[in-house]
C-alpha cells in the first residue's frame, strides 16, 4: 500500500517519524476540532463533533454515548502499518463523514502508550490514567469500542478477552462491567446485521487498551481483523483445545511449540514485519462503515 490511499500514511509510518507531530498536523489539515489530553508521559487527541457555538459551550462537557479509540504509538523498531496505524487512518475518515453528517452524540480518542516496553507493566499502560480522567467525568455509560490492528483481513474479530480477565472477579463493580461489555457487543452484531456483515467472529486476542480501561472500572470492547482463513483456523484450534484461550490471553501463545493456531497476521506486529506490504487497503471501507455506524452515521 502506497499514500495514495491515505495521504501521509508512509510518513506516519516511518521509522524516524514523530507520530504525535504528524497525528497533530493530519488533524488539522482534516479540519477535525480536537484537543490534547496530557496525562503524565502520555498525550492523547480528543477528536469531536459539534458546531463552532456548541464546541465552545456544551460540546466539550457532553458524555457521548459512543466513543471509538485507536492508539497511535507503535513498538519500538516497528513501522506499525497494522497495530496501529491503518485504525487511526481509518477512524481520522470516519470522523470527517461524521462532521459532516452532523453526527454530535460520538467522540473519537486516539490513545498513547498502549505499547507497553519489555519489563513494563499495565500500570505504565497509558489507557489506565486516562480511563480514571473518563470515569471521573462521567463516561461510565458511555460504550467504548477500540479499533486495533483493523488493517489486514476481511473479518471482525469481536475480542473476548476482558472475559478471561473478569472470570476470578466478584462484586458489584464486575457485574457491571459484565453487563456494559454484554451492551457494547449487543450493539456490535445489531450494527453487523445492519450493515449485512458476516464475517464477525467472537474469539480472544492480544492485549491493547482494554486492560486499563478495565482497572479503572471501564467496559471496553476490542474489535480488531483477520483474514477469513486466519480466523477459522484460530476458532477450529480454540475449539479443539479450550485450554489455548489461556496461552493467548497470557501472550503465551506465540513462544510454545506447537501452536501453530496463532494468526500470521498477529506474529508479525510489534515487529519490523508489520509493514504496509501486508495490508489490505480493499477491506478499510467495510471498517471504516462499521465505525460509523456505531457513531449513528
Amino acid at each position: 500500500m502506497t499514500d495514495k490511499g491515505f495521504p501521509r500514511f508512509g510518513e506516519f509510518t516511518d521509522p524516524l517519524a514523530c507520530r504525535f507531530a504528524v497525528l497533530a498536523s493530519l488533524l488539522e489539515e482534516a479540519g477535525l476540532p480536537h484537543r490534547v489530553l496530557g496525562l503524565g508521559e502520555s498525550r492523547h487527541f480528543f477528536v469531536r463533533g459539534g458546531g463552532e457555538r456548541e464546541k465552545k459551550t456544551q460540546a466539550e462537557n457532553r458524555v457521548p454515548k459512543t466513543v471509538l479509540v485507536a492508539h497511535y504509538d507503535r513498538s519500538e523498531g516497528s513501522p506499525g502499518a497494522n497495530d496501529n496505524s491503518a485504525a487511526v487512518f481509518i477512524l481520522i475518515e470516519a470522523a470527517k463523514k461524521l462532521i459532516r453528517e452532523k453526527e454530535e452524540n460520538w467522540l473519537i480518542i486516539f490513545t498513547d502508550h498502549e505499547e507497553v516496553p519489555g519489563g513494563g507493566s499495565l500500570e505504565d499502560q497509558g489507557s489506565l490514567a486516562l480511563a480514571r480522567f473518563l470515569a471521573e467525568k462521567g463516561f461510565a455509560s458511555s460504550d467504548f469500542f477500540i479499533f486495533d490492528c483493523c488493517g489486514t483481513g476481511d473479518t471482525l474479530i469481536v475480542s473476548t478477552t476482558a472475559d478471561r480477565l473478569l472470570k476470578e472477579k466478584e462484586g458489584s463493580g464486575s457485574d457491571r462491567i459484565r453487563r456494559a461489555l454484554a451492551r457494547e457487543r449487543e450493539r456490535i452484531f445489531e450494527t453487523a446485521r445492519k450493515l449485512f456483515l458476516d464475517s464477525v467472529l467472537l474469539a480472544p486476542t492480544p492485549f491493547s487498551d482494554d486492560p486499563g480501561f478495565l482497572r479503572s472500572g471501564l467496559a471496553a470492547q476490542t474489535i480488531t481483523c483477520l483474514p477469513s482463513a486466519e480466523a477459522a483456523d484460530l476458532a477450529r484450534a480454540l475449539k479443539r483445545r479450550p485450554e489455548l484461550l489461556d496461552c493467548l490471553v497470557l501472550g503465551q501463545a506465540e513462544k510454545k511449540s506447537g501452536l501453530s493456531f496463532f494468526p500470521p497476521v498477529w506474529k508479525r506486529i510489534n515487529s519490523p514485519k508489520d509493514s504496509a506490504r501486508y495490508l489490505t487497503p480493499e477491506h478499510f471501507a467495510q471498517v471504516e462503515k462499521f465505525a460509523l455506524a456505531l457513531c449513528g452515521g
